[in-house]
């Protein structure tokens, strides 16, 4: 599971960088190579999905529109994929498959901001908003500890709960307003949006 926090959960529109991101899911793989005895080297792929808070947006949205007009609305989702590169510490309890681990992994973050289209109708006229995807590339990176349980040799139970942080900037992202299927106005915009979520991540890892 994916939790985004501070500016990325926001849903003040007030803020430049709120995200309205809501709970979303975290898919990881990751290949682990022992470095030292409590040391292993970790490459990891990570695909983090967080949805937008509709409710919240459409709020504001509808306090902007003329009275009376019918609004219909539709989001997108914040996307992340990261590959990331660091290193995993672990230590097993005395006579006991169980073990504990602490990691710090870094990165890049390949990220697509969530397409947001409206349209309202007021005597008869359909206005429609379209904010479009404009995927970016940013600096990514992990902190986090967990609890393990050996399972073989090779295989390894985890529970794991990390920090994940990450900053990127969106460069001309496009908004196009349209009356009656003709373009009336079109916008590019920039801004940087802070990326932080906390993973819940539950599975079965293979060390070689």
């Amino acid at each position: 599971m994916a939790y985004p926090i501070g500016n990325f959960a926001s849903n003040d529109l007030s803020e430049t960088n709120s995200g309205f991101a809501s709970q979303g899911f975290n898919l990881k793989f990751e290949h682990k190579y022992p470095v030292k005895k409590y040391i292993e080297l970790v490459m990891q792929f990570n695909y983090i999905s967080n949805p937008i808070n509709s409710r919240s947006l459409k709020n504001y949205i509808e306090l902007s529109l003329p009275p009376g007009a019918l609004l219909n609305f539709n989001t997108g989702e914040w996307k992340q994929t990261m590959f990331l590169l660091g290193f995993n510490s672990k230590v097993y309890m005395k006579s006991s498959p169980i073990g504990f681990n602490a990691r710090i992994l870094m990165g890049a973050n390949s990220t697509s901001n969530p397409e947001i289209i409206y349209s309202y109708l007021q005597y008869g006229t359909q206005r429609k908003s379209e904010t479009f995807i404009s995927p970016t590339v940013g600096f990514a990176y992990q902190l986090g500890a967990g609890l393990q349980i050996s399972l073989s040799n090779k295989f390894d139970l985890n529970y794991n709960t990390y920090y994940s942080g990450s900053m990127v900037e969106f460069v001309g992202v496009l908004t196009n307003v349209s009356q009656k299927g003709r373009s009336v106005s079109s916008t590019k915009t920039s801004f940087k949006q802070d990326l932080s979520s906390i993973l819940v991540t539950f599975g079965i890892t293979f060390t070689p």
